[in-house]
């Protein structure tokens, strides 16, 4: 978080073991993230997943600046599609 705030194009890509993991995590970030003023609180955070509906997978894989996943969606859906992803995964 400390690097977003530092650089407007960090990106953050969060990996949990589990979906449930990754849900408990999304609440804690987006407390953090919605509890005031200033430039931590306006990031976008997202889970993307399996349950992730398809119309709002592109637009979070684009706009959100911190995306928590899990080890299956990371080899199912990121990482055959890199290209797609070289911004989040480059930044």
């Amino acid at each position: 978080l400390h690097a977003m705030l530092q650089d407007p194009k960090a990106r953050a890509l969060y990996i949990f073991p589990t979906k449930a993991l990754a849900q408990d995590q999304l609440r804690a970030l987006r407390a953090l993230t919605r509890g005031g003023a200033g430039p931590l609180f306006s990031l976008r955070v997202e889970t993307y997943d399996g349950d992730t509906p398809m119309d709002e997978r592109s637009q979070r894989r684009d706009e959100a600046r911190v995306l928590l996943t899990n080890p299956d969606t990371l080899h199912v859906s990121v990482l055959p599609h890199h290209r797609q992803w070289s911004d989040v995964l480059s930044n």
